[in-house]
C-alpha cells in the first residue's frame, strides 16, 4: 500500500549508499509503528465490540445472533494486525 510505496525507495536509498544498519533501523521502526498502531486499534475494537457492532449492524437484536457475531468479530480482529505487518 501507501506505506510500502513510501518505504521501499527510502530503504533502497540507504542500502545503495552502504548504510545498511540505518536501513534496517528504519525498517524496524516502521514495522514496530505499524504493529503497535494496529494492535491498539484492534484492542480498542475488541473492548468496544458490542457498541461498535450496534452501530455497524443495528438489525442484530436477537441475543444469540448478537453474541455469535461479537465472537466472530473479536476473532477476526487479529487479521488487521497480521495484514499490517505483512505489507
Amino acid at each position: 500500500g501507501t506505506v510500502s510505496a513510501a518505504f521501499v525507495p527510502v530503504f533502497l536509498n540507504y542500502v545503495s549508499k552502504k548504510r545498511t544498519e540505518e536501513a534496517y533501523a528504519i525498517a524496524n521502526t516502521m514495522l514496530n509503528v505499524v504493529l503497535v498502531s494496529m494492535a491498539i486499534a484492534a484492542g480498542l475494537a475488541f473492548i468496544f465490540a458490542e457498541p461498535l457492532l450496534k452501530v455497524i449492524a443495528p438489525g442484530f437484536t436477537d441475543p444469540e445472533t448478537l453474541n455469535l457475531t461479537l465472537s466472530y468479530m473479536r476473532w477476526m480482529l487479529a487479521s488487521p494486525i497480521i495484514f499490517g505487518v505483512s505489507s
